[in-house]
């Protein structure tokens, strides 16, 4: 059985996982932090702490810049942090191994356990993954009573993890993530129109150069029909040529 399972393998992956391989790329490419298309579509986002307020965006400090979202910093001593170690080829299914992590370890209910995952390194065969869990109904009792907060949508809710911040589920993510994926989505578009209009130009580029080809072939048949024509009547006058040599001789030679 082994040799059959090792059948699947090329380069360490699995093959019966490319699906899902291929979709964490892409998913990686489009909406992990340091995607270089989420730091360039991502919003900026206003963090509100003890420390002051500063500018995010894609999980770095920002230059000052419009912002429509905003998120809060939990303190440390409300958020249960842990660093899984896994192996990489767990990295396909990261979001259901990290829902049973909580699920076994939370030691709240879970109707309130709110909860945040960050992959911190790659690190040949293993993934270091960064977990954060909180009490909804603790998180909302310090809003209330620290910044005067009673909508949990209204803002965003962080958490720091080795001087990165960890994103919480459950809170007023989803703006941003409407706006990042509206933004994909316009982006999309827009190079989809650019590759279709791509293709048209190289089309009637196309079009037109069959038509040259067309009309090329067309000339070239007719210069040789006309040449061939000529090559009849310069038989024929050399023909014509012989003859009058010919009369000429038999004049000569009996006047």
């Amino acid at each position: 059985m082994s040799d059959v399972g090792q059948n699947w393998e090329l380069f360490g992956y699995d093959m019966r996982q490319l699906g899902r391989h291929w979709f964490a790329a892409w998913h990686d490419l489009l909406w992990a932090d340091e995607s270089p298309v989420r730091q360039r579509l991502g919003d900026v986002v206003q963090l509100h702490s003890d420390d002051g307020d500063i500018l995010y965006q894609a999980g770095r400090p920002s230059a000052p810049a419009p912002f429509e979202c905003e998120a809060i910093l939990l303190p440390d001593e409300l958020v249960l942090t842990r660093m899984l170690r896994l192996p990489a080829s767990a990295e396909a299914h990261l979001e259901s191994v990290i829902t049973m992590e909580v699920a076994a370890n939370s030691p709240f209910a879970a109707n309130d356990t709110g909860f945040g995952w960050q992959l911190m390194v790659r690190e040949g065969d293993h993934l270091t993954v960064a977990l954060g869990i909180v009490s909804i109904s603790t998180v909302m009792a310090y809003l209330v009573r620290a910044h005067d907060r009673h909508d949990p949508a209204a803002q965003e809710i962080w958490a720091r993890v080795d001087d990165r911040m960890l994103l919480l589920r459950g809170f007023g993510e989803k703006k941003r993530e409407a706006n990042y994926r509206r933004r994909l989505l316009r982006c999309g578009a827009g190079v989809l129109v650019c590759a279709t209009i791509f293709a048209l130009i190289l089309g009637v580029a196309a079009g037109a150069k069959r038509v040259q080809l067309s009309q090329v072939n067309t000339l070239a048949a007719s210069a040789l029909r006309e040449a061939a024509q000529a090559s009849q009547m310069r038989a024929s006058l050399a023909q014509a040529n012989e003859t009058i040599a010919a009369v000429n001789a038999v004049v000569a030679l009996y006047p």
